[in-house]
C-alpha cells in the first residue's frame, strides 16, 4: 500500500481536515457504507507501479462482474478481463480455474503456495449492527449458526484456546456486530487481489464476556449447511458469503498500524482509502504477468 501514516492520531486529524474542508468530487471507486457497488474509474496515483493506467470494471453487491480493463496513459488496452466474480474470470491468454465444491458444500480454492503471492496484507474489520440490519438475508443466516464444538481462542491471532462451559459459548441469536481478521493478498496463481478470512470474533449485545475468536476454516463445513435466500447464482449457503467476501465491512486495523477508534465516519474514510491504494496496487501487478 502506497499511503503510510505515522499514527492514528495524524490519521484521524488528516481525515477530519479533508472531511470538513476539501471540495466535493467524484469518488473513484464506487464503495459506500460497507459494499462495493456501481462503475469503478480510477487512475493509478504518480509514484505507483503504472502511474497514469486507468482501471474500469463493476461490482455488484462487493462481487467484481463483467468486463474489466486495464488501458495505458495513451488510452490503450494493456489487459482486459471478464468476471463471473472476485475470483473467476477469462482474458484473452488466461482463465482461472472453475471454482469446484469440495464434499461438505464449500468451495475449494486450492493451495496457496508462499511463492506465489506477491503482496499480502493482514487486516481487521468490523461488521457494525447496522450493516447486519442493513443485510438481513445474512444476518438471520448468521443467527443460524452454532458455534458448538469448535475451539475458541482469545485473541485474533488465534494461538491462545480459551475452555468454555456450553453457557460461555455465544448465542448467534443475539449477535449484535463482528469482527473478522484476515489477508488481503495477490495471487500470481490467480493473477488476482483476494481476501480470505482467517478468522471471526462474535460481539453479543449483553457484551459481558471478554471477546472470543474462532478459527473461519474449521467452521467452513458448518456455515455450508445454512441456506442463504439471495439471488446470486455462486452464493447459495453462508460459507459461499464468506469465502467471496460478499459480507458488508469496515476496516479498522492494518498491520503496522495502530488501531483506529470505534468511529464510522473515521472507519469509512480509512476503508476507502485502503481499498483505492488497494486496487491501484492490483493494477500495477496486472501488468506484471501476460494476461
Amino acid at each position: 500500500m502506497n499511503r503510510k501514516f505515522s499514527s492514528s492520531a495524524l490519521l484521524i486529524i488528516l481525515l477530519i481536515l479533508f472531511s470538513a474542508f476539501a471540495p466535493a468530487s467524484e469518488p473513484s471507486i464506487p464503495w459506500k457504507n460497507g459494499t462495493f457497488n456501481g462503475e469503478l474509474t480510477i487512475k493509478v496515483k504518480d509514484g505507483m507501479k503504472n502511474a497514469g493506467f486507468v482501471l474500469r470494471g463493476a461490482f455488484v453487491d462487493n462481487q467484481r462482474m463483467g468486463t474489466w480493463t486495464l488501458t495505458n496513459d495513451k488510452g490503450e488496452i494493456i489487459s482486459r478481463r471478464t468476471y463471473q466474480n472476485s475470483i473467476s474470470y477469462q482474458s484473452d491468454n488466461f482463465s482461472t480455474p472453475k471454482l469446484s465444491r469440495n464434499e461438505q458444500g464449500s468451495y475449494d480454492y486450492g493451495e496457496i503456495k508462499e511463492k506465489d503471492i506477491i503482496y499480502a496484507k493482514r487486516v481487521s474489520m468490523l461488521i457494525p449492527d447496522d450493516m447486519l440490519n442493513n443485510h438481513p438475508e445474512f444476518n438471520v443466516a448468521l443467527q443460524q449458526l452454532d458455534l458448538s464444538g469448535f475451539s475458541a481462542y482469545s485473541g485474533p491471532d488465534l494461538r491462545k484456546k480459551v475452555k468454555l462451559k456450553k453457557a460461555q459459548i455465544p448465542q448467534m441469536a443475539q449477535l449484535k456486530e463482528l469482527h473478522l481478521t484476515g489477508d488481503w493478498f495477490y495471487d500470481k496463481k490467480y493473477k488476482t487481489m483476494v481476501f480470505a478470512v482467517l478468522g471471526f470474533s462474535p460481539v453479543m449485545r449483553d457484551n459481558k464476556q471478554a471477546a472470543l475468536w474462532y478459527y473461519y476454516p474449521d467452521i467452513r463445513s458448518r456455515m455450508a449447511q445454512i441456506p442463504m435466500q439471495i439471488e446470486h447464482p455462486m452464493i447459495n449457503n453462508l460459507d459461499d458469503y464468506f469465502f467471496l467476501t460478499a459480507f458488508p465491512y469496515l476496516i479498522y486495523k492494518v498491520e503496522g498500524e495502530k488501531t483506529l477508534p470505534n468511529k464510522d465516519n473515521i472507519l469509512q474514510e480509512f476503508t476507502y482509502y485502503f481499498l483505492e491504494d488497494l486496487l491501484m496496487t492490483e493494477a500495477g501487478l496486472w501488468t506484471e504477468q501476460k494476461q
